[in-house]
């Protein structure tokens, strides 16, 4: 799947220990620029609050949360 280019699952990776994703190359800018916006340990507290989840719904949007907290009032180029 593409899980791994979508930069709202990268702090759930990060949190994992996951060092290393297989991506189309042009996701690679928008995901290091995200990754840079928060710590592991934050990424750790977020899959810890996720994997208490058991809708798939309620984790979408917290993720999506997490991701618009990190980069708002940061202005980029949409998809």
């Amino acid at each position: 799947g593409e899980i791994a280019g979508d930069s709202r699952f990268t702090p759930l990776f990060v949190g994992m220990g996951i060092t290393n994703l297989s991506m189309a190359p042009a996701l690679l800018p928008k995901l290091k620029f995200f990754a840079r916006r928060f710590s592991r340990s934050e990424g750790e507290d977020l899959l810890e609050k996720v994997g208490n989840m058991v809708r798939p719904s309620l984790i979408l949007n917290e993720l999506k949360a997490f991701h618009d907290d990190r980069m708002a009032g940061i202005e980029t180029d949409s998809d």
